[in-house]
């Protein structure tokens, strides 16, 4: 990204002072049930605010009477924060060939506990694939997210556009979009892209995310432009271009004590020229 383009960014944020610093969360993405546990306490015990657990990783090591056992011993660990689900299929990133009725049949399966947050559901696939997933999704008061995932290339705005549009036609919660950006000028388009469907599409909520290493200041500054989360590693990277936890966090507490101090100088100023 240009230095202009970063300073643009900037001058907005100084702007406006109560700009929202996106939730982070964390990707659960082990194999083995034990190290699964182990690392979801330490996450427990940290300050992130979502995880995600990538069953994709575990969905054909496990019958789903296996899988909704080690899923409620999850929930009881994570308690205290927000679980989103993802059965991430190999057509958008994910790590095995998930069919339409794997994928069906452990979404519900997990759904009928009552304990998911956060539901990820990829909206390019065919209806039939998550009718019935939405249905319980929204008797269980569980969220949406419709996700997109494109790993060659960052698409049109017009693509965009309407991508975003045929979503909302499930009614999400949140709509993600990851792009592979190929120069740093498409970092710049999507970053702006967010700021105006929001501008215009103020009832939904949107994660814009350019990944690789071309894409990692987006994963940092994408809350200026209203992105509403941002994906970290805790244990392991999940995606291209994603950033340690520690790392995004420390920012992100730096980044509100300073604007907190700018608030204090501003109010003190105008204080002192009204007298």
């Amino acid at each position: 990204m240009t230095q202009s383009s970063l300073g643009q960014l900037t001058d907005q944020k100084n702007r406006n002072k109560n700009v929202l610093f996106p939730k982070i969360c964390v990707s659960l993405i082990e194999k083995d049930p034990t190290l699964i546990l182990r690392i979801a306490r330490e996450m427990a015990e940290s300050d992130v605010d979502m995880v995600e657990w990538r069953l994709d990783y575990v969905v054909n090591e496990m019958d789903i009477e296996e899988l909704l056992r080690l899923f409620q011993k999850i929930r009881v660990i994570l308690a205290e924060k927000e679980l989103l689900v993802t059965l991430r299929t190999h057509l958008e990133g994910g790590s095995v060939r998930v069919s339409k009725e794997c994928y069906r049949q452990t979404y519900l399966g997990l759904l009928k506990t009552g304990l998911v947050d956060w539901l990820d559901i990829e909206a390019k696939r065919p209806l039939e694939w998550f009718n019935e997933v939405l249905v319980e999704a929204n008797k269980q008061h569980c969220q949406i997210i419709a996700s997109y995932h494109n790993f060659l290339e960052t698409p049109s705005n017009s693509y965009l556009e309407k991508l975003v549009l045929d979503f909302m036609k499930i009614n999400p919660d949140v709509i993600k979009i990851a792009v592979m950006p190929e120069f740093e000028e498409d970092v710049w388009r999507l970053l702006h892209w967010n700021q105006q469907t929001l501008q215009c599409l103020g009832q939904i909520k949107i994660i814009a995310i350019a990944m690789g290493e071309l894409g990692k200041i987006s994963r940092l500054v994408g809350g200026i432009t209203g992105s509403y989360l941002t994906f970290t590693s805790f244990s392991k990277v999940s995606a291209p271009g994603q950033l340690k936890f520690e790392e995004v966090h420390w920012l992100f507490s730096l980044a509100k004590i300073k604007l907190a101090e700018q608030g204090s100088e501003d109010n003190g100023e105008e204080k002192n020229s009204k007298n």
